[in-house]
């Protein structure tokens, strides 16, 4: 009797040295994991009482669904992340651990896309959500955030004392630069101060007149997000940050922290003019040479080669630390 050879992973699959927190014993290849479809109709029901008969359609959900597919990539096995989060990390939790698109998943995401995207009642019981959105512009209204401005007075009877503000990326501002000038720029963001600004608060009736002190609070999440130009002098920049995968670095420091890169997701502009539609997508990294392609126009997961090019918006990094750290 002939004996049969097991065929042997391939080297996509191959545990990353560097980074050992993605699970690849039951995964043997990428195409054996399901995407999210882009857009589509669910009938309701089983979401809440007053949805019964209605028909839901979604539009050009690619933003939301590449952020997912990254989150999901990113902490699929960081039980640190699992308790006191948004609802969408759940859902992304749950979509990478079973690799099975199933109603309860459409479902969830059904939830999460109504309650941050505009509605519109159409006829025969059809509600629109439409999801058209700058993917930026989605991690900021799903309360995702890579870290927290605090500002200090330094009068003591500023009623303002301490106040924080929490960012949902970390903005890159690139002009005419190339990604190897990643760190660089992480450096700018980090040792950025607001040099010699007064408090413009109250004490007594009376100007404060306090000194602003701005101190940083990162987390174990890091997204950047990316503005690019070539002329320094341009308002609002709208070229992109084009490279390829072999070219991001992987690992970057921030604050003195190393941080290993997950993933991007990349824009493609419309082929038709100003007023088409551009597709997001996501790409993950599996480990330190290996990459996949996230894309929910199509049904699958695929490997992709590092040459491949992309237009970089937003970058997902990561350092395995429970709290905030200064």
């Amino acid at each position: 009797m002939k004996s049969v050879i097991p065929k042997k992973k391939s080297k996509y699959l191959n545990p990353d040295t560097e980074w050992k927190t993605i699970p690849l014993e039951n995964v043997f290849s990428p195409s054996k994991m399901g995407l999210l479809p882009n857009g589509g109709s669910i009938i309701g029901g089983n979401i809440c009482p007053n949805d019964k008969g209605k028909i839901f359609t979604l539009s050009n959900t690619c933003g939301f669904d590449s952020l997912l597919q990254l989150l999901g990539h990113t902490l699929r096995n960081l039980t640190e992340h699992q308790e006191g989060i948004e609802p969408v990390i759940h859902l992304a939790l749950e979509l990478t651990k079973n690799n099975y698109i199933g109603k309860t998943v459409l479902n969830s995401r059904l939830n999460i896309l109504r309650n941050i995207f505009p509605t519109e009642d159409l006829p025969n019981n059809v509600v629109r959500i439409n999801c058209d959105c700058n993917v930026v512009q989605t991690v900021q209204k799903l309360n995702v955030r890579s870290v927290v401005e605090k500002r200090i007075c330094t009068n003591q009877n500023c009623p303002e004392k301490v106040k924080e503000l929490s960012f949902s990326t970390i903005l890159l501002q690139f002009h005419n630069e190339s990604i190897n000038h990643l760190q660089t720029k992480i450096d700018q963001y980090v040792h950025f101060e607001s040099a010699n600004q007064i408090c413009t608060g109250k004490v007594d009736n009376k100007k404060c007149n306090g000194n602003l002190i701005y101190q940083k609070l990162y987390g174990p999440l890091h997204i950047l997000s990316f503005s690019y130009s070539t002329d320094k002098n341009q308002k609002y920049p709208n070229e992109y940050l084009n490279c390829t995968l072999s070219e991001i670095p992987n690992i970057v420091e921030i604050n003195k922290k190393t941080l290993m890169l997950r993933g991007i997701v990349s824009y493609n502009p419309p082929l038709n003019g100003i007023s088409a539609l551009g597709h997001y997508i996501c790409y993950a990294k599996r480990s330190h040479l290996y990459w996949e392609v996230h894309d929910d126009l199509n049904k699958k997961i695929k490997s992709v080669r590092s040459s491949t090019s992309v237009a970089v918006v937003l970058m997902l990094i990561l350092v395995n630390e429970n709290a905030y750290s200064t």
